[in-house]
């Protein structure tokens, strides 16, 4: 949740006050999951294997990131990987 408070000032410049107010925000509607580790590495960084194995176990809609590992692989298990720009537009947010 730090990170996305981070990426929400540093990438997207949204002031710190409205990311920590998204932050909350995300806080109150998001489910813990117990991710079960991938049983093979999937993604060229080994680390957001991670990510794979929380958007499966959380049974997510899709993944949003910036993140060029993640997103050169476009779905895993059925769950698309999309740009935050890409989530934006199917939620008809400009």
């Amino acid at each position: 949740m730090a990170e996305l408070e981070e990426k929400l000032v540093s990438k997207a410049k949204i002031p710190l006050d409205e990311a920590a107010q998204v932050r909350a925000e995300v806080e109150t509607e998001m489910e813990l999951v117990a991710a079960v580790p991938l049983p093979g590495r999937v993604c060229r960084d080994p680390d957001d294997d991670a990510v794979l194995a929380a958007a499966i176990a959380g049974q997510a809609e899709a993944i949003v990131t910036g993140d060029k590992d993640l997103l050169v692989l476009r779905t895993h298990a059925g769950i698309p990987i999309i740009t935050p720009a890409q989530c934006a537009a199917a939620l008809g947010i400009s």
